[in-house]
């Protein structure tokens, strides 16, 4: 596969003409030879145009077309001014980060590729009003190799260290993408997850206790279950394990598999078991819920954070009026003996708020953080509240 270049009689004039001319162009190409999906083809074809017109062609949208069975891929000039976004400063003056602004230009740049079924024949269509392309902020082989040597420090660390000892033009976006194209040789070993899993785990020698295709299950052992093993041989006290929980996480990467974890709490600090990674044939949180409460009796099933926020958020901005009043004070001074056993809510004819909207997240923040209460981490004062009413007290007091 083969391209001309169509601005090779524009190199010598002067830059500034550019704005002045319109290109549009069409073909149709053999990709019988590009590797890959249909995706990986058309990266293929734009890094090609881009090497060629030196413009950046950033992904858009894809969509399919039943009636002619293609795919389609819509890329746009990374200069178009509808990719402007509003600039974020940070409040802390000492934290921001002066970066020359990329030039925007009314250009309507796109490139539109459809890909034919057989992954054969490719119609390329672009259009673009032609000016000045953007200056090269492309992250060099040093910068790559210091990424390499520091791929253990998140993406920001490694972003404000380079910004701040090399005062580049850089982006923190940049920073993320080739710390994770670096980093994924520690542990990718095939482009499919659940095949990269088994195989990275035989090479560490993690003791594999399940392995099943239909569906594709893998679950493994950690080596604090080995440790624990080891503290019963030698009848260490077992008391020190207060209680066992399984955590769940859905749609865990692009396969939207399903990750547990079997995970022990041990003198007061937690630490996994065991892992096990399913695949998920549909949403089935609340089987799931049954099923676990069918083998262990009286367990505690209790939701992540991210579904807690969500649940709080819906109901303090839900202003239904209940047909009926379901609070006890009784049973809420028996609990928590600071309420008021006099005090009863009622339900007048005037507009019903459950919250008012400015109080909802000082109270979604307030409940965010006795969420993160522990009895090993001690307050301002030094103190720790090593009994869990004494939490519950000052939570529900706070609140």
């Amino acid at each position: 596969m083969q391209f001309f270049d169509p601005f090779e009689s524009e190199k010598n004039e002067d830059q500034e003409n550019l704005n002045s001319l319109e290109f549009e162009f069409s073909c149709s190409i053999n990709i019988s030879e590009l590797e890959g999906d249909s995706k990986e083809q058309t990266n293929s074809i734009i890094e090609i145009i881009s090497d060629i017109d030196k413009y950046k062609w950033i992904y858009h949208l894809k969509y399919s077309s039943k009636k002619s069975n293609s795919t389609t891929y819509v890329y746009y000039c990374s200069q178009r001014n509808c990719l402007a976004e509003k600039p974020k400063k940070h409040v802390d003056i000492n934290k921001c980060r002066y970066r020359q602004p990329i030039k925007r230009f009314f250009c309507k740049g796109q490139v539109t590729i459809t890909i034919s079924q057989d992954f054969t024949c490719a119609n390329v269509e672009i259009y673009h009003k032609l000016h000045p392309p953007r200056l090269d902020n492309s992250i060099s082989s040093e910068i790559k190799q210091y990424i390499l040597e520091n791929i253990d420090l998140l993406p920001r660390e490694i972003y404000k260290r380079l910004v701040d000892n090399l005062n580049l033009n850089i982006h923190q976006k940049q920073i993320h993408f080739w710390w994770t194209e670096l980093g994924n040789k520690r542990y990718k070993r095939d482009k499919n997850p659940f095949i990269s899993t088994q195989k990275w785990l035989m090479e560490e020698l993690h003791q594999i206790i399940i392995q099943k295709e239909s569906p594709q299950a893998i679950s493994f052992l950690t080596g604090m279950w080995n440790i624990l093993r080891v503290l019963t041989s030698k009848s260490m006290k077992l008391e020190l394990i207060s209680h066992v929980n399984i955590v769940m996480d859905y749609n865990t990467n692009n396969l939207r598999f399903e990750l547990f974890v079997v995970h022990a709490h041990v003198d007061g600090s937690g630490y996994p078991l065991a892992y096990l990674f399913l695949e998920n044939n549909g949403n089935c949180n609340n089987g799931i819920r049954t099923a676990a409460r069918f083998v262990w009796k009286n367990i505690k099933v209790q939701i992540c954070l991210w579904h807690i926020k969500r649940a709080i958020e819906n109901r303090l901005s839900n202003n239904v009026k209940p047909k009926q009043i379901n609070y006890n004070s009784q049973m809420a001074h028996d609990q928590f003996n600071f309420s008021d056993v006099e005090f009863c809510p009622q339900l007048d004819e005037t507009t019903y708020i459950f919250c008012p909207k400015q109080f909802r997240k000082a109270v979604w923040e307030m409940m965010n953080q006795h969420l993160h209460l522990h009895p090993l981490i001690p307050t301002n004062n030094g103190q720790y509240l090593t009994v869990k009413r004494n939490l519950d007290n000052g939570s529900a007091r706070n609140l």
